[in-house]
């Protein structure tokens, strides 16, 4: 909601949530993520 030209608007929008398949894309993702992060602050530990 907001004021424009001494009116008040408002704004509405519509959202769909996700697929299966694509939460599952999401999750392995953020998986990969994490394992790279964790293996090179391993690898910089042991130097």
């Amino acid at each position: 909601m907001y004021f424009k030209n001494g009116r008040i608007k408002v704004e509405l929008a519509l959202a769909k949530g996700k697929q299966l398949w694509d939460k599952r894309e999401t999750e392995r993702r953020r998986t990969a993520d994490k394992e790279a992060r964790e293996a090179i602050s391993r690898s910089r530990k042991q130097r």
